[in-house]
């Protein structure tokens, strides 16, 4: 139940609940009444399933219940929509969350054919995850409670920043989280003559896990890349009053 509802929609759409919401608070209980719902769903399957011991799950259920015609369109529609596109938009997304860390997938020019190199890349993540379950159960099970903790750790481990700044300066400062223990940050500005500017950034890690290096690298270079496109608006604005 955990690995069907924590989804690409939690951390694909929470932004624009958070936007449209203006509070925090209003997030946790959707998701509060949305387990409750899911945990009522669950328990409804446990006591079906144990009535009807039949491997087929939904589709044995309304075939039993309200004929065969309805168990097809059950069964048809899952096919082709209900299991078919949530794959889909689960890969899709994970490509997209990639894309900053490997360039190339957000390369518009890179194409397969009539095929963008993003959609490739989701479709490769499908069918490795087919041949991780073709593998045996025990294989897919193991898979999936490693995904779902990563998943459960991905919306329960939250950063609390403190900031400080100044005029040509900023510093924050992260708590200890799951993944790290620390992190310190400087943004410093330097003048250095008219129309110069040096950037100068810092950070510090205390990593409480291992990471790959190259993710750090790729982490910082986002960081810096946003850090210096908010300065060049800052400038824009300024020069523009």
């Amino acid at each position: 139940m955990v690995a069907n509802i924590i989804g690409a929609g939690i951390f694909t759409t929470t932004g624009f609940q958070a936007q449209d919401l203006g509070h925090p608070g209003w997030i946790y209980l959707l998701w509060a009444v949305g387990g409750v719902l899911a945990l009522a769903g669950a328990l409804c399957y446990a006591e079906l399933g144990a009535a009807m011991p039949e491997a087929g799950a939904e589709y044995v259920y309304l075939r039993r219940t309200y004929g065969p015609a309805l168990g097809f369109m059950s069964a048809f529609v899952s096919l082709i929509a209900g299991f078919s596109a949530p794959i889909a938009a689960a890969a899709k997304s994970l490509v997209r969350y990639v894309r900053p860390f490997v360039p190339l997938l957000g390369d518009e020019s890179a194409r397969l054919g009539p095929i963008s190199i993003e959609d490739v890349a989701a479709m490769a993540v499908v069918w490795l995850l087919v041949a991780v379950h073709l593998r045996g159960h025990r294989g897919g099970f193991g898979f999936n409670d490693a995904m779902t903790l990563l998943k459960v750790l991905g919306i329960t481990d939250n950063e609390l920043l403190e900031y400080h700044w100044g005029d040509d300066w900023m510093v924050w400062d992260a708590v200890n989280t799951f993944t790290q223990r620390g992190q310190h940050v400087e943004y410093n500005l330097t003048s250095e003559g008219e129309g110069r500017t040096r950037v100068r950034f810092d950070i510090i890690l205390d990593l409480a896990a291992p990471v790959p290096r190259f993710l750090i690298r790729r982490a910082k270079k986002i960081v810096l890349d946003v850090a210096t496109e908010s300065l060049r608006k800052r400038v824009m604005e300024k020069y523009a009053s």
